[in-house]
């Protein structure tokens, strides 16, 4: 599954997304300069900018004496919070009263988890501003359980606490879980190996043989509808082996496959 994990929430709010609003309608913004919007600084020029809106499209001018902290350390790609308002001289929506803030929340829990997709692709070259990391998505993927439902959540390799220690595909781990505000995207941070894989003192899973057909797929990885539950399972390409092309790997193939049991605590 891949639904919000509650995980986050115990100890942190979720940023409310605005809801859309009528920037025309000089009372209403006005009504609501309270409700805090998140966005990116788009542009920077002499004395003003622009900020870009996360949770609605909008693009908003700001000046310079509206970022309440050193304008001078601010740059393209800082994440911010702020209010809209009109400007009274050109009846345009504006940004007021900018605050910079982290792109992502952290939840305190810890959770305990099992690699599902070992990363692999390294991280991105130094950073030019603030946008290149929006639509990066690490190729590693963790596996936790909650109330007999299954999650994924996606990791990188600068999420692993000991990056000098290769993980292997059913190690167990305990991570955090994280957000990135403009994206709302969940990940799985700060992981830590608990017991590798290999352990003798963990008994080989049974392996059972099932049926079912592709229902999702996303670069290397997808999800299957199950032929004998009302679920989907994860799987990740390179579980076809060397002779199937993967361009034969689609929505709508019907597959058969099996399943491992993990025996893990939580």
């Amino acid at each position: 599954m891949t639904s919000v994990p509650s995980e986050l929430y115990q100890n942190h709010s979720q940023f409310p997304a605005a809801s859309m609003k009528n920037i025309n309608n000089t009372d209403e913004i006005d009504n609501n300069k309270s409700q805090r919007e998140l966005g990116i600084i788009e542009k920077l020029c002499s004395t003003y900018g622009f900020v870009y809106c996360c949770h609605r499209d909008g693009r908003y001018f700001f000046h310079f004496s509206e970022y309440k902290n050193d304008i001078q350390q601010a740059k393209i790609g800082d994440v911010v919070e702020f209010e809209t308002t009109i400007d009274k001289r050109k009846q345009k929506p504006v940004a007021i009263n900018l605050v910079p803030v982290s792109s992502e929340i952290i939840g305190e829990n810890r959770v305990d988890g099992t690699i599902a997709v070992v990363a692999r692709q390294p991280p991105p070259p130094p950073l030019t501003n603030g946008f290149d990391t929006v639509n990066f998505m690490p190729d590693g993927k963790v596996t936790y359980v909650k109330k007999g439902e299954t999650y994924f959540l996606p990791y990188g390799l600068a999420d692993l606490q000991e990056q000098t220690i290769p993980v292997k595909v059913g190690d167990q781990v305990t991570f955090n879980v994280g957000q990135d505000r403009r994206t709302n995207q969940f990940f799985a941070r700060n992981i830590a190996v608990v017991k590798k894989m290999n352990s003798p003192v963990v008994a080989a899973a049974p392996v059972k043989r099932s049926r079912g057909v592709i229902s999702t797929m996303k670069d290397s990885f997808g999800f299957i509808e199950r032929e004998d539950a009302l679920k989907e399972i994860f799987f990740h390409i390179t579980e076809f082996g060397p002779n199937v092309a993967t361009n034969t790997v689609h929505p709508g193939v019907e597959v058969e496959f099996d399943i491992q049991d993990r025996h893990v605590s939580y």
